[in-house]
């Protein structure tokens, strides 16, 4: 029981220690406010602009990218406002606001649950419901597991009186649950880039999908801002994409889609 006890509180404070604050920490909070004062000032434009130069540094944060889409939204640009929803979405999936301002864009675009929206797979919303827990923090955490499970198997070989020990096996099964654990954590979080970063959404106010990567092809179907696409590859500035729910494929001028996860994320 001891020694099941001890894996346990282990388990909880590698997570702890791995939960970082609800912002970032490293933001520029001086250029971040008066963004949020261009905003309060109906200065939409040059609001969009700042958030737009803090996102490019690099920093990751759900309230950054929700007031960002704000922002578009204001400007009546559906575009760049559901795709930095979705942004805000991907690192606070729980927040009430983001998710009801998501659905009143959605719901301008298309129906939420329409053709328009990608349907998430269940490991991606297991790591963006555990954001805090990272690939390296849960791969670190699901070996360290593996080995308590053969640490405690082999010491129920070595030992005649280890072999009948109660807390043994519990350490075991509870070393056996934290490697399943974390091990999805892991291949949730590899996936969850993946699928975030092949989630596109039109950003251009009108995209026609055309049979090939030229401008004389054949148009299959026109896109109004703020569709959702699968993104499936990129080429000589021009992006293949899926509607996703169909079969329907194409190619569209990469400047007028944009993936949910920034490639130097």
């Amino acid at each position: 029981m001891r020694a099941a006890a001890v894996f346990t509180l282990a388990a909880v404070a590698a997570l702890l220690l791995a939960i970082p604050v609800s912002a970032d920490e490293s933001m520029d909070l001086d250029a971040f406010r008066t963004a949020n004062l261009l905003y309060e000032d109906s200065k939409f434009e040059e609001a969009a602009r700042s958030y737009e130069h803090l996102a490019r540094l690099g920093y990751q944060d759900a309230t950054l990218y929700y007031n960002l889409g704000n922002a578009y939204y204001r400007m009546e640009d559906t575009g760049r406002a559901l795709l930095n929803y979705l942004r805000a979405k991907r690192l606070a999936p729980f927040d009430g606001d983001i998710e009801a301002n998501l659905a009143l864009v959605r719901g301008s675009v298309g129906a939420p649950g329409s053709s328009n929206e990608r349907p998430t797979p269940v490991l991606v919303q297991l790591a963006d419901w555990t954001p805090w827990v990272s690939f390296n923090a849960a791969a670190v955490m699901s070996l360290i597991c593996w080995l308590s499970v053969w640490a405690a198997v082999l010491a129920s070989l070595w030992h005649q009186r280890l072999r009948q020990s109660a807390a043994i096996k519990r350490a075991a099964v509870a070393a056996a649950f934290g490697f399943v654990l974390f091990g999805c954590l892991a291949v949730g979080n590899h996936l969850s880039r993946s699928y975030w970063s092949q989630t596109g959404v039109v950003i251009a106010q009108s995209a026609d999908v055309l049979e090939a990567p030229n401008t004389r092809a054949r148009v299959e179907i026109n896109l109004d801002a703020g569709r959702e696409v699968s993104v499936i590859d990129t080429h000589a500035g021009w992006t293949r994409i899926r509607l996703p729910r169909t079969e329907l494929e194409g190619w569209v001028p990469s400047a007028n889609i944009e993936a949910v996860l920034r490639q130097d994320s």
